[in-house]
C-alpha cells in the first residue's frame, strides 16, 4: 500500500466547482491502497516564457498517461497556450503564429484536471511545473493541486548518486538529456512539453524495471 493520504494538503477545497469537486474526489482512489501496477500516474511538461514561476507564463503544457506500468500512446495530450509573442516561444520550437492562435489557459486548465484525475504526477523538476501550473489554478479558480508527486530528478539522485559516509545523498542535477543518454533512450526532439513528458515517462519506467518499485516510488513521493 502506498498510504497517500497522508501526502494530501490538509486545505479543503470549499467551492462548488463541479470539475474541481470531481477531482477533488478522485483523491480518494489514491487512498486505497492500490498496487504500483494499479496506479495510473500523469507525466507532463510545461514550457514557460521565464525560469521563474513569478514572471513567466505558460507558453504549453503536455503530457501522457502510464497505466499498469506501460505508456498509453492514446492519452497525449498537447495544448499551446495563447501569449503574445515575446521571443521565447522561439526556444521552445513554437511558432509566434501558434502562440497567438493558441488556447486561453482558463479554458485548459479544467481539461487538465480532467487528465489527472486518480493519477500520481510525474515529472522532471516538476516543482517548476507545479509552480507555473498552480499559479494559473489560483488565479482562475482559488485553488491549488494537492496530491503527491514523482519527481525523476529525485529518483535519479536515488539510484545513481553515492552517499558520504554519513549517509548523505551527493546531490546531482541529472538533466533529462543525461538521464536519456545513461538509459540508452533515444532522443527525437527537445524543448516541446509533449516530446519532453514522453522521454520522461520512458526514464521513469526504465529506472523503475531496474529497482523495488513499490518501497523506492512510496520513500521519494511528497505533498506539494
Amino acid at each position: 500500500m502506498f498510504g497517500f493520504d497522508k501526502f494530501f494538503s490538509r486545505r479543503k477545497y470549499t467551492g462548488s466547482d463541479p470539475i474541481i469537486l470531481s477531482y477533488e474526489e478522485s483523491l480518494r482512489e489514491l487512498t486505497s491502497g492500490k498496487s504500483i501496477e494499479d496506479t495510473r500516474f500523469l507525466v507532463f511538461d510545461i514550457e514557460g516564457t521565464d525560469l521563474d514561476t513569478r514572471k513567466g507564463k505558460i507558453l504549453s503544457i503536455g503530457g501522457v498517461m502510464i497505466d499498469r506500468m506501460g505508456i498509453d500512446m492514446k492519452s497525449c495530450f498537447h495544448w499551446i497556450i495563447q501569449q503574445d509573442a515575446t521571443g521565447a516561444e522561439i526556444i521552445h520550437e513554437i511558432l509566434p503564429d501558434e502562440s497567438n492562435a493558441g488556447v486561453d489557459i482558463k479554458s485548459v486548465l479544467p481539461l487538465f484536471l480532467e487528465k489527472a484525475k486518480g493519477a500520481v504526477m510525474i515529472g522532471h523538476c516538476l516543482k517548476y511545473d507545479l509552480d507555473m501550473i498552480n499559479r494559473e489554478l489560483k488565479d482562475h479558480f482559488d485553488y491549488e493541486l494537492k496530491r503527491p508527486y514523482i519527481d525523476t530528478l529525485t529518483l535519479a539522485n536515488r539510484v545513481y548518486a553515492g552517499k558520504d559516509v554519513y549517509g548523505n545523498i551527493h546531490q546531482k542535477n541529472y538533466s533529462l538529456t543525461h538521464l536519456c543518454e545513461k538509459l540508452d533512450i533515444e532522443i527525437t526532439a527537445r524543448h516541446d512539453a509533449l516530446e519532453d513528458a514522453y522521454l520522461t515517462a520512458l526514464v521513469f519506467l526504465k529506472m523503475a524495471s531496474d529497482l523495488n518499485t513499490k518501497t523506492l516510488v512510496k520513500s521519494i513521493l511528497r505533498k506539494y
